[in-house]
């Protein structure tokens, strides 16, 4: 970002009813006037240029502005510094969400501008690791690919952390975050790369004007490093990683589809090892293959040796489901409703015979209605399909996720205790919150999860497990929405 030039930022204040303010004397800010009640800002369908909101909340707001503000936060992005007078702060603090800030209306100017630009940078940083988010790459990826030539190439590096599901399932999601951070400080911080968390266990590096050959050099020397340094606790990890070089401009998305055929293949023959997307093109060519047929062959290969993986932790009897297209759902691909009756039977059973604990988690989209209304039925569609994988990757192994109805998702934690089951269904509540979405026309929105936990209790039957989670659900979202309730 320029820091030259003022920073266009949204201002609403409330109450809204009441005189104007006047508006806050800095020019280090482009303030663009707002209502609440039409606020669209991050939709891209008043101010898509606005980076930031100030909301100021006025000492004749109603007695209880609280709600008033957590209205207006859940329409925008974590992007959302509010002031208020001094004794409104305590009321205001439990309704901030990360990467939101509150100050004193009489902040001084230059110390608005810093709380402000401080917003737009933690905005952009993945909140476990401190590594910009995918998107950063995607915009930089957008910005730099145009002005590639084969004089200054542009290469970009994928690592993926091998069994890294086994890592969560045997030494638990905590252990799992901490391998993640020891990871993510292994990774390059010198001038001229940019490193970035791409999602799930894997990290993006970019290498402006490496050739192939300094590249799969670099990368090799990222594998050999996470390989000779295991986490402070002792557990060995490796990474595998994919490179693609690019000579000419091309859709960023192009680069990333080569990167991630490249890494495929890296986990396909052993893991812990390097591949060049145009070494792989050129050993195909060489040998008279198909690469999209390879590559496909590729990945089926690796995702059946992690089936393989689970299969043999969790018996041929879960193998034999997954591979059941009759129990899926056919928008989600998560289990449908009648898989969920009747294994949740079963694991009832299974709970009460072997005195486990079994807990439930009952997922809904909020104001998901409000999706469809604003941005159709096909965005709304896409949207239930990406909360679905996202809460898929943020499970444990042990667990199943089935689509309950509607815009609700059941997940089922066998094994779990209640505060267990309440830090995975946490983490997933997250993980959702700080996903940007898109519409068909690109524009980008958030959305936020409501969500119950309960854990089975000696006394309690089948039908009273799903009555008291129903409950816990309802209660979330009539508390406020966007929170767990157990």
């Amino acid at each position: 970002m320029d820091n030259s030039l003022p920073i266009p930022v949204a201002w609403i204040h409330l109450p809204e009813d009441g005189p104007s303010p006047e508006p806050v004397a800095c020019p280090e800010l482009q303030l663009v006037p707002a209502r609440a009640d039409s606020f669209v800002v991050w939709r891209g369908q008043l101010f898509p240029e606005v980076l930031a909101v100030l909301l100021d909340v006025r000492g004749s707001a109603a007695e209880s502005p609280a709600r008033e503000v957590q209205a207006v936060l859940s329409s925008c992005l974590p992007r959302v510094l509010v002031r208020a007078p001094a004794e409104r702060i305590p009321d205001l603090l439990p309704v901030l969400r990360p990467g939101e800030d509150l100050c004193v209306l009489e902040e001084p100017p230059a110390l608005l501008v810093y709380r402000v630009r401080r917003l737009l940078t933690v905005a952009d940083l993945d909140g476990l690791t401190r590594l910009p988010r995918r998107q950063t790459l995607l915009a930089r990826l957008d910005r730099d690919l145009p002005r590639v030539t084969p004089q200054e190439p542009l290469s970009l590096l994928l690592l993926d952390l091998d069994h890294f599901k086994r890592i969560n399932d045997e030494h638990g999601h905590l252990v799992g975050d901490q391998v993640l951070q020891h990871v993510a400080g292994l990774l390059p911080t010198h001038e001229g790369v940019f490193v970035a968390r791409f999602g799930g266990e894997e990290f993006a590096v970019l290498l402006p004007g490496a050739d192939e050959p300094s590249a799969v050099a670099y990368a090799e020397r990222l594998c050999a490093i996470v390989r000779d340094r295991p986490t402070p606790g002792g557990l060995a990890v490796t990474v595998s990683i994919g490179v693609s070089t690019a000579l000419h401009p091309l859709p960023g998305q192009e680069l990333i589809s080569q990167v991630d055929q490249a890494l495929y293949a890296a986990k396909g023959r052993g893991r812990d090892r390097v591949i060049h997307f145009g070494a792989l093109e050129r050993e195909v060519l060489r040998a008279g293959r198909n690469l999209r047929i390879e590559s496909f062959e590729t990945m089926q290969r690796v995702l059946t040796e992690r089936v393989t993986e689970v299969v043999s932790r969790r018996g041929r009897r879960l193998l034999e489901a997954l591979q059941n297209q009759a129990d899926r759902d056919a928008l989600t691909g998560l289990f449908n409703r009648g898989y969920l009756d009747r294994r949740m039977a079963h694991d009832f059973q299974e709970a009460r015979q072997l005195g486990q604990p079994l807990s439930m988690a009952l997922l809904d989209v909020d104001f998901f209605g409000q999706v469809n209304k604003t941005h159709g039925w096909p965005t709304g569609d896409l949207t239930l399909r990406q909360v679905a994988d996202l809460v898929r990757e943020h499970v444990r192994d042990r667990d199943w996720v089935a689509r309950y109805g509607g815009e609700e998702i059941a997940v089922i934690l066998p094994g779990a205790s209640r505060d267990a089951a309440v830090l995975v269904v946490e983490r997933i509540r997250q993980e959702v919150g700080v996903h940007t979405f898109h519409n068909a026309q690109g524009e980008p929105f958030r959305v936020t999860l409501s969500a119950g936990v309960v854990e089975l209790q000696s006394d309690e039957d089948l039908r009273g497990l799903w009555q008291r989670l129903s409950d816990r659900l309802l209660g979330a979202k009539t508390a406020g929405r966007n929170q767990v309730r157990s």
